[in-house]
């Protein structure tokens, strides 16, 4: 059985599943009777996309002292959302305004965001990460989508070698919000990518093909799957207005309808999967309902909304805490049982 973790793109809204997964790990310290117990430990395979490819890579990065722990807690991701969000998305009013019509390239300078990048996770590279993991982004010069895999395979595959830091900015580079990201491979070959929630805003089924082509090629049948999402809302749109509107205008609205709009396919097309196959007890999506639109926006991170949403999140983690509970008892018990688990297999597979 392998256990699966992924995680949803939103921006600010990472502090949702971050939230989410504190709970959980104070769950499995409980359970372990580890108080150093991470969701690291308890997971075979991470994927993140966009924010939730900030919060994998956080997870899984390894720590200074100890290589074979993780550098951070939950917890500490939490407080990396409520305290740093603010400078990411700070911007002037007029440059916020000129980038929401398509008026301005971007809404938000990237310098913040990649001095974050670089102090939270400094030189590591996607080959020293303690699991394995895939974050996609989307390659503008392939015209291609992109997927980041950091394997068991110490193999030095080109992608292996890329920052960490690197994989964070090119799958969070979301369109009309901050400038593409452009690396340099180990080869020393130019990228250029964006956000990779332009089509996998919610991971999960990058996820299940991945681990497919493992040699135990694991299926939903033999699989536990946690889904994380960055909270939901559905807002509805007047015809007219997009009828009169002029396109640019309609940018934000339409982004928000692409990105929520894939991660609920998602999510329907896995769950009818793991149904149709009568294992519907190993999979969960946890995904809050948002009460308006204004507080689910990616780039909302003042203070106060940051409030609303740890308060939003509380309130879900508390009306969920069985199904949590559940969850970090089985892990706990599933680690237990088995002493070691057998070493993944991942097919050369970084580029699609």
């Amino acid at each position: 059985m392998i256990r699966v973790l992924t995680i949803d793109g939103g921006g600010i809204l990472g502090i949702v599943p971050a939230m989410i997964l504190n709970a959980l790990e104070l769950k499995l310290q409980q359970y372990s009777k580890n108080p150093e117990a991470r969701v690291a430990d308890y997971f075979d395979f991470f994927a993140g996309t966009s924010t939730g490819g900030i919060i994998t890579a956080l997870m899984l990065a390894p720590s200074k002292e100890n290589e074979g722990r993780p550098r951070y807690s939950a917890a500490e991701i939490v407080e990396f959302y409520s305290e740093k969000g603010p400078s990411i998305f700070k911007s002037t009013w007029l440059r916020r305004k000129l980038g929401s019509v398509g008026f301005a390239a971007d809404r938000y300078e990237v310098a913040e965001l990649e001095r974050l990048l670089k102090r939270y996770l400094g030189n590591t590279k996607l080959s020293e990460l303690l699991k394995p993991c895939l974050i996609p982004a989307y390659n503008l010069e392939l015209a291609a989508t992109y997927f980041f895999a950091a394997t068991t395979m110490k193999t030095g595959l080109i992608l292996q070698e890329t920052f960490v830091r690197d994989v964070c900015r090119a799958t969070s580079a979301a369109p009309s919000y901050f400038e593409p990201a452009t690396f340099l491979s180990a080869s020393k070959v130019q990228h250029a990518c964006v956000d990779g929630g332009v089509f996998a805003n919610n991971p999960t089924l990058c996820a299940i093909a991945e681990v497919g082509k493992t040699a135990e090629h694991y299926t939903p049948i033999n699989m536990k799957l946690l889904s994380l999402g960055t909270g939901k809302v559905k807002p509805s749109f007047r015809l007219r207005s997009f009828q009169k509107r002029i396109a640019l205008l309609n940018i934000p609205d339409l982004i928000q309808i692409m990105m929520g709009g894939v991660a609920e396919t998602t999510h329907h097309i896995v769950k009818n999967v793991f149904c149709n196959l009568n294992v519907k007890d190993n999979y969960l999506r946890l995904d809050p309902d948002m009460p308006y639109a204004q507080i689910a926006s990616m780039d909302n991170a003042t203070p106060e909304n940051i409030q609303r949403l740890r308060a939003i999140t509380e309130q879900f983690i508390s009306h969920n805490e069985d199904a949590i509970d559940h969850w970090a008892k089985q892990l706990v018990q599933s680690t237990e049982l088995e002493s070691a688990f057998p070493a993944l297999s991942f097919s050369k597979s970084s580029k699609q």
